[in-house]
């Protein structure tokens, strides 16, 4: 086998496990049940810094009031964004848990991913084992298949109608994982802590995403939230990624017209 072969195998089998990833963080977000509105009830913050006075948790003990199935019912729930009592909330209930709800990916964007991953393991087989004409042919479907998945999460994102805000660093959470059980190597990963104000109101959330090395206290990031405020998004696609469909699309019809003509 070439090293070209080894090559586009592995970028194959990269794509592929790129859509299962996606595909479980799909269903983990719809396997829980059933979204219901709820109402807070209470907002109690449990924070905890270390002996160097640097945070090293911070998070919020809900009291959530919401009915089922006709029923009133209350939970209580941990969250890493603060809410004020009256906010609305959206939950997932299943088998009598109640999680906080939060946006997943597409399903469909994974399951093309893998097509894509697929397809091109065997346009290197084609390439090597039948003809170069054939291969052609499956490479533009690679293509194609990578342009819908792309399209997919761009379009989830846009359909959507959310709300930019601008937030602050005010803290950042330190974060330290043991590389094994001796503790012989360390890392330490760093959270941003955002404050934001909406209407007069403030509110507080722990970002998901770990803290680059530029981001420092009094920082400004941007977000959305969907217009009740009930979810909140850090990342959304930006334009670059329909520019990239729309690039990976062209270069799947280029390369089945010229194929076609060769």
């Amino acid at each position: 086998m070439s090293i070209q072969a080894v090559f586009l195998s592995l970028i194959g089998i990269m794509l592929f496990t790129a859509g299962i990833n996606t595909l479980q963080t799909a269903f983990a977000s719809k396997k829980k049940g059933g979204l219901i509105k709820g109402e807070t009830a209470s907002c109690t913050l449990r924070e905890t810094k270390d002996e160097k006075g640097r945070l090293i948790q911070h998070y919020y003990s809900l009291n959530i009031n919401y009915k089922e199935n006709g029923k009133a019912k209350s939970a209580g729930i941990r969250s890493t964004r603060e809410f004020h009592p009256g906010d609305p909330v959206l939950l997932n209930v299943h088998d009598n848990e109640v999680f906080l709800y939060e946006k997943g990916t597409s399903p469909f964007s994974g399951l093309f991913l893998m097509l894509s991953g697929v397809l091109l393991i065997a346009a290197e087989m084609l390439y090597s084992y039948k003809s170069a004409t054939a291969a052609s042919y499956m490479l533009s479907a690679v293509f194609a298949s990578i342009a819908v998945a792309v399209f997919i999460s761009w379009y989830r994102d846009h359909n959507e109608k959310l709300e930019k805000h601008t937030g602050t660093v005010e803290a950042l959470l330190y974060y330290e994982q043991e590389k094994n059980q001796r503790r012989i190597f360390r890392t330490v990963e760093k959270y941003p802590l955002i404050v934001c104000t909406h209407g007069d109101q403030t509110y507080r959330y722990l970002s998901k995403n770990i803290a680059h090395s530029s981001t420092k206290e009094g920082s400004e990031v941007s977000f959305y939230t969907s217009p009740d405020g009930t979810v909140l998004i850090e990342n959304r696609t930006s334009a670059g990624m329909l520019v990239l469909a729309i690039a990976m699309a062209a270069i799947s019809i280029l390369g089945l017209v010229s194929t076609l003509m060769a």
